[in-house]
Parts: C-alpha cells; structure tokens; sequence
C-alpha cells in the first residue's frame, strides 16, 4: 500500500459519510485496492453492500 492508497481510502469514507454510511478504516483500505486493482470483493459483510451503493466497488456475487 502506498500514501496515494490510503488517500483514496479517506475519499471513499468521505463519499460513504456524506451519504450516511459508515465504515472501518479497513474496510475502504480494501475498497480503494479493489477499486485501483479492478478487483471484486469477496464478503458476506453486509456492510459493503451499502458501500457500494455510494463508491464503485464490484461485489463477488456467489452462486
């Protein structure tokens, strides 16, 4: 992880909190390298379903 990763971690919390959803500090430290990374994210933490309503994370969707 770089400086500019946990930036952009703050910035997803940011847009998140603007829109009433909070979140650990770890759970946009992984958004922001999925994010970067293309990745999606594989979680039954419910939480990122509010997330990505708001940030343009890619949720595993399981079968």
């Amino acid at each position: 992880m770089q400086t500019s990763d946990y930036e952009f971690a703050a910035e997803c919390s940011n847009e998140c909190r603007r829109n009433g959803i909070q979140g650990s500090h770890t759970d946009f430290l992984i958004c922001a390298a999925a994010i970067k990374n293309g990745w999606e994210i594989f979680t039954e933490d419910t939480d990122f379903l509010e997330y990505e309503k708001h940030i343009p994370i890619r949720l595993y969707k399981f079968k």
